[in-house]
């Protein structure tokens, strides 16, 4: 099943990414469904494509184990870099 993701919240995408290549900040896009989440990190990491934004998006969801989840959210709000993995 494939869900697409609304105008409206792809404008907010384009925001977000200008966001992130003008600055150094992280940023945080919520999606409250677990099934939408695949379809917004294609659009967000085509949109960061073409704006030549180099950065990995860690998605985290429902499905992940608990101890992944927050590894994942340790790594972004520290800003640390793994390897193969750049927030």
């Amino acid at each position: 099943m494939s869900h697409l993701v609304s105008t409206e919240f792809t404008t907010h995408l384009d925001t977000v990414v200008d966001f992130l290549s003008t600055s150094t900040g992280l940023a945080l896009v919520y999606c409250n469904s677990t099934r939408l989440i695949h379809d917004l990190l294609l659009s967000l990491e085509s949109k960061m494509n073409r704006a030549f934004v180099k950065l990995d998006v860690p998605h985290i969801h429902g499905s992940l184990k608990k101890s992944d989840k927050f590894s994942l959210i340790k790594l972004f709000c520290m800003k640390i870099a793994g390897e193969g993995f750049d927030p």
